[in-house]
């Protein structure tokens, strides 16, 4: 975890990507996923979790 400005960012690494949810003071939170240097997604972190536990089709 650090601290950036007003808000935060966690970061974590699976499957040869890295996860980066940056969380506002406002509450607001976005998920960023990067494949070493291009960052390959970025979605509002409530979407993103909401669509995580979907079951698939």
């Amino acid at each position: 975890m650090s601290r950036e400005g007003e808000g935060r960012s966690y970061s974590f690494r699976a499957a040869g990507y890295t996860y980066r949810v940056e969380l506002a003071e406002s509450g607001r939170a976005e998920v960023q996923v990067w494949q070493g240097e291009r960052q390959v997604q970025s979605e509002p972190f409530l979407t993103y979790s909401l669509a995580a536990d979907l079951p698939s089709r």
